[in-house]
């Protein structure tokens, strides 16, 4: 299927970008809005869906995967905190990782040398009660 071009006439969509799309977000649209067309969101949310297990599961599934993981393994209590944690990002690939920035190893490391205080940090993170 085609998808809406932004004039409102269609266009024969890219299979992995186009087709998902972007709505219409014309400047006469009155206040902020989450989404500016409704009825334009269900089509593309319907598209994406069309395609998620065909083209987009297989490419982003890691990341999820990468999650269950991560639950799975955390345990902030754990004896060895730094084996745990990087035992937890184990399945993190490029997530944690990109051409000169490895936050998942400087994390890691610093767990080796303070993993006390990076436990610390990690409570402070998942403290819900406290507002930053």
């Amino acid at each position: 299927p085609e998808a809406p071009a932004a004039g409102g006439g269609f266009e024969r969509p890219h299979p992995r970008v186009d087709r998902v799309g972007h709505a219409d977000s014309s400047p006469d649209q009155a206040g902020p809005s989450f989404c500016p067309h409704p009825p334009r969101f269900a089509e593309i949310l319907a598209l994406y869906k069309e395609d998620f297990v065909a083209i987009i599961w297989g490419n982003e599934k890691y990341k999820w995967e990468a999650v269950k993981h991560f639950q799975d393994n955390w345990d902030i209590n754990a004896p060895d905190f730094a084996e745990m944690l990087e035992r937890s990002l184990s399945k993190t690939y490029n997530l944690l990782a990109s051409t000169n920035n490895f936050p998942k190893g400087m994390i890691v490391n610093s767990a080796k040398i303070a993993p006390e205080e990076v436990r610390a940090m990690f409570m402070a993170l998942f403290d819900e009660s406290r507002d930053y």
